[in-house]
């Protein structure tokens, strides 16, 4: 390790030392972990990645208060037409209630009125609406929430929403704060003349204990070398963190860098700072140990400006309130009678910032967890624009809104490895936003996102995504070679040996389930449905749309559709029949100005990484050909 000695180290080079120590001394292992109820265990750091057992919800329940029915039963209604239904076709229902077998909507109160024996409904009403349908929130496998981040109760209530029992967390990590000073006297003590009480501890325990640490306040130490030598080595033998208040600087009673440097290893000696210049980190016997001024004030500058930020992320704390200017990625639709609240991620792409809604709605748990903030539409307004600039109310810290990762593109499940990982290592968190292949390239086209996944076939010669790049005019970009990976039909078991093509989902009338419009899927569906020379509307379901590829495989295995295109890993992990019918490239189209950004760094090494090839190969379906030599740039 580099050492410093009396030099000004930049605050964001000692964040950094300091971070990578902490990181490489403080394990898991050491530390120790243990396995404690999710639902005792809000405020702790969570050691291994939280994935939903079950969806959420787990069963079909009305989303409204009114009268579940069959959809077909109001097909055609209209204010000057209106369906009427009897009892018997119909039955009262309240928000939260069991949808009844053999009936598939809801009828929200205010859309018919009631007679006699009947009601009258005046809109047609498609399969599902004002429903919550199993998996709306998240769905088996999903990621709820990355290991290194602090457990809080959002994350606890949806855990136990979708089948968690237990989680395994970090144990407390243990600190000592350390007062030395020969002016120092005891709070409480007699008062005398050239003497101070010692109160530092008093204000930096209760920061410290804020962070779920468990802190120890040592007896006052005179400035002994030899006493403050032997505490040194005691305190390193039983605390994961020392902190030591006074004794920083280069004076004659200065000994902690000095004691450092002889006997472990001394890192930083001196911040760029002012007040708190005279601050001291290093190493004694494998424990982190920092000096921080006397004087109360450069010591709360140091621990806000440098120590407290570095503790924060190294024990996963998310949680931070701002508000900041920033750009709409895409058009939103907002209703113009109420104000409306959208939650969003946000990051900052080049000099600009971007938001993103994500899911949506009244019952989903999950955008509150995986959202950086969220946004209002006024009252009066059908919604933003793109590239609307709204002031974004962000619920996590600014930096780490301001090193995040911004995905716009296609989804596939070797995202939420690359999440993991990128939290995990560095802190990072990447925003994955699914909108489809084409949603994607537009949005580096546009500027307004770091890295997107593309996988568009060119069905005049079978190529993927090069032509579209071409076609769309792409400037400042980079294609890079990520993932092969195989797509097929997703069946239930009993369907497996019937379905070879799409004219046999065709004269079967089975219903399909299908993938948004401009996603790589769709297009691979349409290509595949012209080649057997089948009209879209020849298939059953056909434009019932999801965004991923799990929801697809959701929507087959609880019998919402029966077939579907999507990835080999889905019909493994939901244990679907898969039958395949081609193997397609997963490209990372990425802004050329990320290329130089430390980001891009950390997202090569995640995607190079051991890890990352094993989880894939696990899931089975993918090639790993990634290389940062372009297919395409421009």
């Amino acid at each position: 390790m580099k050492k410093y000695f009396l030099e000004r180290t930049e605050p964001e080079e000692a964040k950094q030392i300091i971070f990578e120590t902490l990181k490489k001394l403080l394990t898991p292992e050491r530390i120790g972990t243990e396995h404690i109820p999710v639902a005792n265990s809000s405020g702790r750091i969570l050691i291994k990645s939280l994935r939903a057992r079950f969806p959420v919800p787990r069963e079909y329940l009305s989303a409204m208060d009114g009268v579940a029915t069959r959809a077909e039963l109001t097909a055609g209604a209209s204010p000057s037409n209106p369906v009427i239904l009897k009892k018997g076709e119909y039955v009262p229902i309240n928000t939260g209630n069991l949808i009844p077998e053999g009936f598939d909507c809801v009828v929200r109160r205010e859309d018919y009125w009631e007679e006699e024996d009947s009601i009258v409904v005046r809109t047609p009403h498609q399969r599902y609406q004002n429903v919550r349908v199993p998996g709306e929130d998240v769905l088996p496998f999903d990621l709820i929430a990355e290991n290194w981040r602090v457990i809080d109760g959002k994350i606890v209530a949806l855990a136990v929403q979708s089948g968690i029992e237990e989680v395994e967390v970090l144990r407390p990590l243990a600190a000592l704060f350390i007062p030395t000073g020969n002016e120092l006297l005891r709070p409480g003590s007699e008062f005398s003349r050239g003497k101070v009480y010692e109160t530092n501890s008093l204000i930096f325990s209760d920061i410290l204990r804020k962070l779920g640490i468990l802190v120890k306040i040592h007896d006052i130490v005179p400035d002994d070398p030899e006493k403050l030598r032997e505490v040194f080595e005691e305190a390193s033998k039983y605390y994961h963190m020392v902190f030591v208040c006074g004794g920083t600087s280069a004076g004659e009673y200065d000994f902690t860098a000095q004691i450092l440097k002889e006997k472990g290893e001394l890192l930083i000696h001196g911040l760029n700072l002012r007040p708190g210049k005279p601050f001291v980190f290093g190493v004694l016997n494998h424990t982190p140990f920092f000096g921080v001024p006397g004087y109360p004030g450069a010591a709360l500058f140091s621990y806000e400006y440098v120590v407290l930020p570095v503790l924060k992320d190294f024990l996963g704390y998310i949680e931070g309130s701002a508000t900041l200017q920033a750009k709409a990625g895409r058009k939103i639709s907002a209703s113009e009678g109420e104000d409306h609240l959208f939650n969003v991620v946000v990051s900052k792409v080049g000099s600009d910032y971007y938001f993103y809604p994500i899911k949506q709605g009244s019952g989903p748990l999950s955008p509150f967890i995986r959202r950086s903030g969220y946004v209002v539409v006024e009252k009066g307004l059908e919604g933003l624009e793109e590239n609307a600039v709204k002031e974004v109310y962000i619920s996590v810290r600014k930096e780490l809104v301001d090193k995040s990762i911004l995905f716009v593109g296609s989804h596939d499940l070797s995202l939420d490895i690359l999440k993991e990982i990128l939290w995990r290592e560095w802190r990072v968190a990447l925003n994955i936003v699914n909108v489809g292949s084409l949603g994607g390239m537009n949005a580096i086209k546009k500027g307004s996102a770091h890295i997107s996944g593309v996988h568009l076939l060119d069905e005049r010669d079978g190529t993927y995504n090069i032509s579209f790049a071409k076609e769309l005019g792409l400037k400042n970009f980079v294609l890079l070679p990520f993932l092969k990976r195989e797509q097929g039909f997703l069946v239930r078991e009993e369907l497996s040996d019937k379905i070879k093509s799409f004219k046999d989902v065709r004269d079967m009338g089975l219903s399909f389930v299908t993938r948004q419009r401009g996603s790589g899927t769709r297009i691979l569906t349409d290509y595949l449905l012209k080649n057997e020379g089948i009209e879209p509307s020849e298939i059953k379901g056909y434009g019932n749309d999801v965004l991923n590829h799990l929801e697809v495989g959701h929507y087959v295995k609880v019998g919402m559709a029966d077939v579907g295109v999507g990835i080999k890993p889905i019909a493994k992990l939901l244990g679907l029949s898969f039958i395949p019918i081609a193997e397609e490239e997963y490209d990372l189209l990425i802004s050329r100005d990320f290329l130089r950004d430390d980001r891009f760094r950390y997202l090569s090494l995640a995607i190079r990484s051991k890890e990352f090839v094993e989880e894939i190969t696990i899931l089975g379906g993918y090639k790993h050909v990634f290389s940062e030599v372009p297919k395409l740039e421009g």
